[in-house]
C-alpha cells in the first residue's frame, strides 16, 4: 500500500499490484505537497519497493524527510499510522 496524506489533512490508501479488477494499480501518482509512505499490504508480501520519478528535476535542497513528531503535530488524526510508518522521532 501507499499511504498518502495531503496538506489539507485528507488521506488516501492506494493499493499497488496487477489485479486491476480489484482496484490495484501497477503504479500511482502522488501529488506534490503530500506526505507518503509504503508498507506491505499482507503478511505474505515479503517486501515493498518504492521509487519516485519527479519532474521537473529533483533538487535535494527541497527534499524533506518527515519526522514523527512534526507529522503527528500536523496530522494528529493519523497518529497511529504515522507512528507505525516512521523511524525518525
Amino acid at each position: 500500500w501507499i499511504h498518502v496524506i495531503s496538506m489539507d489533512g485528507s488521506y488516501r490508501r492506494l493499493d499497488l499490484g496487477l489485479d486491476l479488477m480489484n482496484d490495484q494499480q501497477p503504479q500511482v501518482l502522488v501529488p506534490k505537497d503530500t506526505w507518503f509512505a509504503a508498507e506491505r499490504s499482507t503478511a505474505d508480501c515479503e517486501f515493498v519497493l518504492i521509487g519516485a520519478t519527479v519532474a521537473p528535476g529533483f533538487e535535494f535542497e527541497y527534499w524533506e524527510l518527515g519526522s514523527r513528531a512534526a507529522l503527528v503535530a500536523q496530522f494528529p488524526q493519523y497518529t497511529d499510522l504515522i507512528t507505525r510508518l516512521t523511524i525518525i522521532p
